[in-house]
């Protein structure tokens, strides 16, 4: 495989991370909002729901996410990683004629690509773990 091919492979992967990171921020937020509506008993409206969140960009969704989670560790996790995100979505893909055979560039990008994928395959891993405790607290009501 060449280099530029791996470093095609590298990014989509990463893109695919920040893709899950984002449908379980998502999925968190709808059972927050399930666990309100259980709670207010139609006492208050409350017409939040997945369709609500589903097509906020990651920033927006930190915004609601750490509204409604404790985790100030993974929300700064989140957080640096989309600096990360955004330069996968919006400049990666964006090279120079040179650098599609330049070694050393492609080499570089790769490098940053698996540190982009390591850390938000670990943040995808501690949001499954919200996830999971939010899914324990409705199933609970």
């Amino acid at each position: 495989m060449s280099l530029f091919e791996t470093h095609s492979k590298k990014l989509s992967i990463a893109l695919m991370f920040f893709q899950y990171i984002e449908e379980t921020i998502k999925d968190y937020l709808a059972e927050v909002y399930e666990i309100i509506k259980i709670k207010l008993r139609n006492q208050i409206p409350f017409k939040f729901s997945y369709k609500s969140v589903q097509n906020h960009s990651l920033r927006r969704l930190l915004t609601k996410f750490e509204k409604v989670n404790s985790n100030k560790d993974l929300i700064d996790t989140i957080d640096h990683l989309i600096k990360d995100r955004n330069y996968c979505t919006h400049r990666a893909y964006i090279m120079k004629f040179e650098q599609l055979f330049n070694d050393e560039f492609l080499s570089a990008e790769i490098k940053k690509f698996k540190r982009i994928i390591d850390s938000s395959t670990k943040c995808l891993i501690r949001l499954q773990m919200e996830l999971k405790k939010v899914r324990k607290i409705k199933s609970k009501l």
